[in-house]
Protein backbone atom coordinates (compact mmCIF):
# COMPACT_ATOMS: atom_id res chain seq x y z
CA UNK A 1 0.00 0.00 0.00
CA UNK A 2 3.00 2.18 -0.33
CA UNK A 3 2.52 5.33 -3.09
CA UNK A 4 6.03 6.13 -4.70
CA UNK A 5 6.67 9.52 -6.50
CA UNK A 6 9.73 9.73 -8.62
CA UNK A 7 11.75 12.66 -9.90
CA UNK A 8 13.62 12.71 -12.89
CA UNK A 9 17.37 13.61 -12.54
CA UNK A 10 18.76 16.77 -14.16
CA UNK A 11 21.81 18.08 -16.09
CA UNK A 12 23.00 13.99 -16.09
CA UNK A 13 22.76 10.26 -15.05
CA UNK A 14 22.12 10.19 -10.92
CA UNK A 15 22.19 14.17 -10.42
CA UNK A 16 19.77 15.45 -8.78
CA UNK A 17 19.65 19.62 -9.01
CA UNK A 18 16.56 19.75 -6.26
CA UNK A 19 17.69 17.66 -3.41
CA UNK A 20 15.69 19.72 -0.98
CA UNK A 21 12.47 19.17 -2.45
CA UNK A 22 9.29 17.65 -0.51
CA UNK A 23 6.35 16.15 -2.58
CA UNK A 24 2.63 17.03 -1.17
CA UNK A 25 -0.34 14.75 -1.69
CA UNK A 26 -3.64 16.01 -1.94
CA UNK A 27 -7.06 14.50 -3.23
CA UNK A 28 -9.98 15.41 -5.42
CA UNK A 29 -13.93 13.75 -5.14
CA UNK A 30 -14.85 13.02 -8.42
CA UNK A 31 -18.84 14.01 -8.55
CA UNK A 32 -21.12 12.04 -10.46
CA UNK A 33 -21.15 15.33 -12.73
CA UNK A 34 -17.96 15.07 -13.19
CA UNK A 35 -16.46 18.21 -11.07
CA UNK A 36 -13.95 17.66 -8.39
CA UNK A 37 -14.42 18.87 -4.65
CA UNK A 38 -11.73 18.68 -2.41
CA UNK A 39 -11.77 15.61 -0.10
CA UNK A 40 -9.58 14.87 3.08
CA UNK A 41 -6.72 12.57 2.66
CA UNK A 42 -5.36 11.06 5.97
CA UNK A 43 -1.87 10.22 7.22
CA UNK A 44 1.10 12.12 6.45
CA UNK A 45 0.90 14.33 2.98
CA UNK A 46 3.96 15.94 3.11
CA UNK A 47 7.48 13.68 2.48
CA UNK A 48 10.68 14.69 1.63
CA UNK A 49 12.37 13.10 -1.02
CA UNK A 50 15.19 10.72 -1.01
CA UNK A 51 17.41 9.05 -3.62
CA UNK A 52 14.80 10.32 -5.97
CA UNK A 53 12.11 9.15 -4.67
CA UNK A 54 8.97 10.57 -1.91
CA UNK A 55 7.42 7.60 -0.32
CA UNK A 56 3.92 7.85 1.00
CA UNK A 57 2.90 4.53 3.32
CA UNK A 58 -0.11 5.54 5.40
CA UNK A 59 -2.03 7.93 2.86
CA UNK A 60 -5.75 6.68 3.88
CA UNK A 61 -9.37 7.68 2.41
CA UNK A 62 -12.01 7.44 4.79
CA UNK A 63 -14.95 7.77 2.09
CA UNK A 64 -16.17 5.66 -0.80
CA UNK A 65 -16.07 7.18 -4.02
CA UNK A 66 -13.74 7.85 -6.70
CA UNK A 67 -10.79 9.98 -6.16
CA UNK A 68 -7.99 11.62 -8.20
CA UNK A 69 -5.29 11.38 -5.97
CA UNK A 70 -2.74 14.71 -7.08
CA UNK A 71 1.18 14.81 -5.85
CA UNK A 72 2.80 18.25 -6.39
CA UNK A 73 6.30 19.44 -5.59
CA UNK A 74 7.37 22.84 -5.89
CA UNK A 75 11.16 24.53 -5.20
CA UNK A 76 12.94 27.67 -6.89
CA UNK A 77 9.29 28.51 -8.71
CA UNK A 78 8.94 25.04 -10.30
CA UNK A 79 6.37 23.12 -10.06
CA UNK A 80 5.87 19.23 -10.78
CA UNK A 81 2.73 17.50 -10.60
CA UNK A 82 1.05 14.28 -11.37
CA UNK A 83 -2.04 12.93 -10.74
CA UNK A 84 -3.76 9.35 -10.00
CA UNK A 85 -7.69 10.09 -12.01
CA UNK A 86 -10.29 7.40 -11.04
CA UNK A 87 -8.98 5.97 -8.17
CA UNK A 88 -11.81 3.88 -6.53
CA UNK A 89 -12.68 3.26 -3.12
CA UNK A 90 -14.83 0.70 -1.76
CA UNK A 91 -16.64 -0.35 1.31
CA UNK A 92 -14.09 -2.17 3.49
CA UNK A 93 -15.03 -5.47 3.63
CA UNK A 94 -13.74 -7.27 6.97
CA UNK A 95 -12.52 -10.47 6.13
CA UNK A 96 -13.33 -12.16 9.66
CA UNK A 97 -15.44 -11.36 12.15
CA UNK A 98 -14.48 -13.97 15.98
CA UNK A 99 -16.76 -13.63 18.55
CA UNK A 100 -14.29 -13.49 21.68
CA UNK A 101 -16.48 -13.48 24.60
CA UNK A 102 -19.58 -15.53 24.73
CA UNK A 103 -22.17 -14.67 26.98
CA UNK A 104 -22.82 -16.80 29.62
CA UNK A 105 -26.10 -17.85 30.64
CA UNK A 106 -29.21 -14.92 31.37
CA UNK A 107 -32.08 -14.18 32.95
CA UNK A 108 -34.81 -12.31 31.22
CA UNK A 109 -34.60 -8.58 31.66
CA UNK A 110 -31.52 -8.70 33.48
CA UNK A 111 -27.77 -7.83 31.83
CA UNK A 112 -25.61 -10.11 31.25
CA UNK A 113 -22.84 -11.07 33.37
CA UNK A 114 -20.38 -11.28 30.48
CA UNK A 115 -20.33 -8.67 28.07
CA UNK A 116 -20.10 -10.26 24.22
CA UNK A 117 -16.82 -9.03 22.91
CA UNK A 118 -16.20 -9.27 19.12
CA UNK A 119 -13.07 -8.47 17.13
CA UNK A 120 -13.28 -7.68 13.19
CA UNK A 121 -10.02 -8.17 10.86
CA UNK A 122 -9.79 -6.89 7.45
Amino acid sequence: RFISVQTNGFGGAGTRIFSTRKAIATAKRVLPDGSLQDAELHGTTTESFVNGFAVFSDLTLYNVGTFNLIFTSTEYGVSIRDEFRGTKVRANAFQTLSVLRHPGNATAAVSLSSQVQVELLD
